[in-house]
């Protein structure tokens, strides 16, 4: 969260921070729900005392623009109706950065947005019953094509599509390497390394397929 304040401003500096956030919420940068930081992190910062964030905070709790909880970070409140409200909202005198769209990276259970959780479940379920058309064990060619240009223009490795094998990482791509090498294989893992591969040797059985 980013907030800008000022020591020379006539107002009092928790007056500016609760302005900030009104502004921030006012805008869209901040949307209900959000998490704020904590108001020790807040304080560390802005580089002033925790009591500052602490007073600003309690402003914006009782304005019911603040949602705390023990044990809980601090949100905007979720049933914060958001209305549109002046430019004067923000601080005069004080430089802003104009707001970009925002795009959440928030992992999401399936409910996002107007979707209903049984709605999502249902088209899960009806989705699953048609799994569509067969699924390339290497991979999707598309992106075995893709990653064959990357080696050829990145690397100078002339690389056809239908040599590469996509796996769900490092050690699943190690042990179908060995699997399908045989046992007579003499392997070297670096030390120090992730020690998933290193782990993933003595757990084969052979001979197997991969």
């Amino acid at each position: 969260m980013h907030l800008t304040i000022s020591r020379d401003h006539p107002s009092p500096i928790p007056t500016q921070i609760a302005a900030e956030i009104r502004a921030a919420v006012a805008n869209g940068t901040l949307a209900p729900g959000d998490a704020v930081p904590s108001t020790r992190a807040l304080a560390q910062q802005l580089g002033i005392s925790r009591g500052s964030v602490v007073t600003a905070y309690d402003q914006l709790e009782g304005e019911g623009y603040l949602l705390t909880r023990q044990g809980a970070p601090t949100r905007i409140h979720p049933e914060l109706a958001v209305a549109e409200r002046p430019q004067t909202a923000a601080l005069s005198g004080l430089p802003r950065k104009v707001a970009r769209p925002r795009i959440s990276l928030k992992p999401s259970p399936g409910n996002a947005g107007a979707i209903r959780s049984a709605t999502w479940r249902k088209a899960w379920r009806e989705a699953a019953k048609h799994p569509g058309a067969d699924v390339d064990n290497a991979g999707e060619p598309e992106l075995r094509s893709a990653i064959a240009d990357h080696l050829r223009l990145a690397r100078s490795m002339a690389v056809a599509p239908e040599q590469i094998v996509i796996t769900g990482g490092s050690r699943e791509g190690l042990m179908c390497i060995l699997l399908s090498l045989g046992a007579s294989l003499r392997v070297g893992v670096e030390d120090p390394g992730h020690p998933g591969l290193r782990r993933v040797i003595p757990l084969l059985t052979w001979p197997r397929g991969c």
